[in-house]
């Protein structure tokens, strides 16, 4: 990350850019790129393999942000890892509801551990709408929604659009108190009495974490700066009608899916799963919610143009 906050130049293949200052760096045309000495190029496309097969045409050192972030995002993985999760992975994409999922369940995989055995980049696989507007789910007029991890509000709103304002109840549940008194502000949701919202981290017991602060990326850690009180759906929703749980907790997935097991195993919920935080979870967590209930129809979609954002979708009907 630092790295990338000393750039010189950035590049364009518009002309209408050149010469024009962006975050302060001039932006310059590819063929005042190729003319350079001792340069190295990151390249920030979604896009981005036409882009890196025509810098190594001229021999321009480059590196695609999205394998600099995975170096770090995931840990190296050798043959024997691979040996030894290898039978969990392929049974998982047998219960894959559709093509597209075991598509995007398989190329996930790849960009992330091999990228050279990938036929399609986080781009190829993007596709708008998650959570709400997938076509997978049909939502009613009395969902009753729970929100884990909800951020400033943002999905919560998304949900009541893509509802068009009818709901029975909206559960929210966000661990970091900046993010939460940003939800809690919100017109929207502080002046609707069908939105209870709660400042507790989601998780498989009742405990108090440590968290680290970090707008979108706030996560439960050891020797983090603030703490929360943890809770299990499963006993603060106990009497509660429960139709749609979301669950993006920043690795931590695992976790809340366990401490709602008696919600999902009883009101067959419909899921949206984030699974991307830890490669094992792309296998495990579609694993767990077959085993809670055999029922469950499982896909996968992607919605970005790099790693994050691949979630699992999860429905009985």
């Amino acid at each position: 990350v630092h790295c990338m906050e000393r750039y010189d130049f950035v590049c364009d293949r518009n002309p209408e850019k050149w010469g024009r200052l962006f975050d302060g760096r001039m932006c310059i045309s590819p063929m005042q790129l190729y003319e350079m000495k001792s340069v190295v190029v990151f390249v920030m496309l979604g896009n981005y393999q036409e882009v890196i097969d025509e810098l190594n045409k001229y021999q321009v050192e480059c590196y695609y942000f999205g394998d600099l972030y995975l170096n770090v995002y995931d840990k190296h993985h050798n043959v024997s890892w691979f040996r030894e999760n290898e039978k969990e992975m392929i049974d998982t994409l047998d219960i894959m509801a559709d093509d597209r999922s075991k598509q995007i369940y398989t190329n996930a995989i790849c960009s992330r551990i091999a990228p050279q055995f990938a036929r399609l980049t986080f781009h190829d696989m993007e596709e708008e709408g998650e959570y709400f507007k997938t076509g997978i789910f049909r939502l009613h007029d009395a969902e009753c929604y729970v929100d884990a991890g909800a951020y400033n509000g943002d999905s919560i709103k998304s949900f009541i659009e893509a509802v068009n304002g009818k709901f029975e109840k909206i559960y929210g549940f966000e661990l970091d108190s900046i993010n939460y008194q940003a939800m809690a502000s919100d017109k929207l949701i502080a002046n609707d009495e069908r939105i209870c919202i709660f400042q507790y981290g989601i998780s498989c017991e009742e405990n108090l974490s440590s968290i680290v602060s970090n707008g979108t990326g706030s996560h439960m850690t050891t020797g983090g700066t603030e703490f929360v009180q943890l809770i299990c759906l499963d006993s603060i929703l106990e009497k509660q009608r429960v139709t749609f749980i979301k669950m993006d907790i920043e690795g931590a997935e695992r976790a809340g899916l366990e401490g709602a097991r008696k919600i999902i195993s009883y009101q067959h919920p419909k899921l949206a799963i984030s699974v991307y935080h830890k490669l094992d979870d792309m296998w495990k967590i579609p694993q767990y919610i077959k085993q809670i209930c055999p029922d469950y129809k499982i896909y996968f979609r992607h919605h970005t143009a790099v790693a994050w954002d691949t979630d699992c979708y999860a429905c009985v009907y």
